[in-house]
């Protein structure tokens, strides 16, 4: 907690200034979706984060992965991932040698006897289930990427399928950061092909570098980018179907 602590008041701190500042400019009221990012953002990150570094991440995600595009309710990315990987990327020196605080979690459970990393998930899986109830998330995009699991995993060797859901910060990510309802797909089809495509690229990334950091992020990252393709795909073979065309405006 002393770690965890000092990390999470520089990103609550961060995120609010941030959000104080484009309430005001834009004449509205604060939204409180930048206390979520914020703490998504710091389990995203190793404990031996500096503190500047978090308040540059910080700053990073809520600018360039939110308040450019409207802020909470706008965006096509998590702000939380957005920074992760904006760190990850201009400092792999300071964050590629410790895991983030989830995926400490996650080792541990990993590494204790018995099936406490199987426990770790459900826990996870627990709080993704509050979000479906809450109608915070889709569970489409939950179950499409359980679902997908062991046919994908059918042509990589490198893990099993209970292995994939296991480990590194699959549960996590899978619960808690691809059920993010503002970037999740508009119709029901592409809900669900959102979920297959996060599975897709987490097997993908693995098996193509075992060796390297866990893509888990990654994937979260590109899967929502393809949101807006997926929708259109869908929307346009409904459309072909019904005989009428669909047409982007701009």
């Amino acid at each position: 907690l002393r770690q965890l602590l000092p990390m999470l008041g520089v990103a609550l701190i961060t995120a609010f200034a941030w959000e104080r500042l484009f309430a005001i400019s834009r004449r509205r009221a604060p939204d409180a979706g930048w206390l979520m990012a914020a703490w998504l953002f710091v389990l995203l990150l190793p404990p031996v984060t500096p503190l500047w570094l978090v308040a540059l991440g910080m700053s990073f995600g809520a600018l360039f992965g939110a308040h450019v595009f409207g802020g909470t309710g706008c965006y096509v990315a998590s702000p939380a991932v957005v920074g992760a990987i904006f760190l990850h990327f201009s400092y792999p020196s300071i964050l590629a040698d410790s895991p983030p605080w989830i995926s400490i979690a996650e080792s541990v459970a990993s590494n204790a006897p018995g099936v406490l990393a199987y426990v770790f998930f459900l826990t996870c899986a627990a709080g993704a289930f509050t979000l479906v109830a809450s109608g915070a998330a889709s569970a489409r995009t939950l179950l499409g990427a359980l679902f997908v699991l062991l046919p994908a995993v059918f042509f990589s060797e490198m893990l099993i399928a209970a292995e994939h859901v296991a480990a590194g910060s699959f549960a996590f990510c899978w619960a808690f950061l691809l059920t993010d309802p503002t970037t999740q797909a508009l119709t029901r089809a592409a809900r669900w092909l959102h979920g297959v495509v996060f599975t897709l690229l987490v097997v993908l990334i693995r098996t193509a570098d075992p060796a390297g950091p866990d893509g888990v992020l990654f994937a979260v990252l590109l899967a929502g980018l393809l949101v807006p393709l997926l929708d259109y795909v869908v929307l346009s073979i409904q459309r072909s179907r019904r005989g009428t065309t669909l047409e982007l405006r701009r």
